[in-house]
């Protein structure tokens, strides 16, 4: 049995043998995520940004004991009445491919996206799931021209890479390259056939998504500095020889794509263990309770 398996059957004993909240303990989170903060000079609640996501969360992953959502929402969400931030949302829409009449693909959602001064944040979250990553599983549209490409339904698609990338022509000449760079590497390390903590056609959906977030907000992001995350528990069952690979190209391409652009931002792209989180934490008050955020994360073990 897996760390991972151990940290599920854990939690479930700890939830009176049951893999879901009561629902008692439901209305209090809906209590919670409905109740309001500011930023930006805007009333917002988080209920609505999880039911505007893609994920459902509310539905059914959210109330699960080792939901990695609502963990998520534990660590991040007291930054709400914290006044050095400048916003925080949850499930946060990056921007997609140009619609067409065959390729519907929408934006991906960042489990949490922050800002505090000129750092923006952009989060993913994940505790005790993995994935098999699949070389088939990679949209065509991320990297295939006109005439090659498939949609996800297996339609071919009738619009090119630019008019995809939305007439951005800095990213349609190097993100193609990068995808492709990261199959081969999938395919000469056999990396297909392992379950790994890494989630390629995620973190591809999320990369697309901050390159054109800078490129649609690029007049306000000059001196700034951009963090993309994956927040991650650590079980101590070594680490994701795809992520490292991904990472460091990713890296670099971005700074190609920053330098094309004619900008000046500092990107930073890695693993942040959430033990490391938590043992920053202080005396912070969680989100629409009395209770100190430490104490409720300490069922986790962190």
């Amino acid at each position: 049995m897996t760390k991972r398996d151990e940290m599920k059957e854990y939690l479930i004993e700890l939830n009176n043998g049951n893999k879901y909240l009561s629902d008692t303990d439901k209305v209090g989170y809906f209590y919670r995520l409905f109740k309001s903060y500011i930023k930006n000079n805007k009333v917002k609640r988080f209920i609505y940004q999880y039911l505007e996501g893609d994920g459902n969360e509310l539905l059914d992953k959210f109330f699960n004991v080792y939901s990695s959502s609502r963990l998520c929402f534990e660590l991040y969400s007291h930054l709400a009445f914290d006044n050095k931030v400048d916003d925080i949302e949850f499930e946060y829409h990056l921007p997609s491919f140009k619609s067409s009449s065959d390729i519907k693909l929408k934006g991906s959602n960042m489990d949490v996206y922050y800002k505090i001064g000129k750092n923006i944040y952009f989060i993913e979250s994940k505790f005790t799931e993995t994935v098999y990553n699949h070389i088939k599983d990679i949209p065509d549209a991320y990297y295939k021209e006109l005439g090659e490409a498939y949609s996800t339904k297996g339609y071919k698609l009738k619009s090119t890479i630019l008019y995809r990338f939305n007439d951005n022509y800095e990213l349609a000449s190097i993100f193609p390259k990068f995808v492709h760079e990261i199959i081969t590497t999938m395919a000469l390390l056999d990396l297909e056939s392992t379950k790994d903590i890494f989630d390629v056609k995620q973190e591809i959906a999320h990369l697309f998504g901050i390159c054109q977030y800078i490129y649609k907000n690029k007049k306000n992001l000059n001196n700034t500095n951009i963090n993309f995350y994956n927040v991650v528990y650590d079980f101590e069952e070594g680490k994701s020889l795809l992520a490292a690979v991904f990472i460091d190209n990713a890296i670099e391409m971005v700074n190609k794509y920053i330098k094309l652009l004619d900008l000046n931002i500092k990107f930073d792209y890695q693993y942040k263990y959430m033990q490391k989180i938590y043992s920053n934490l202080n005396d912070e008050i969680a989100f629409g309770t009395d209770k100190k955020v430490k104490d409720i994360l300490e069922k986790y073990k962190l």
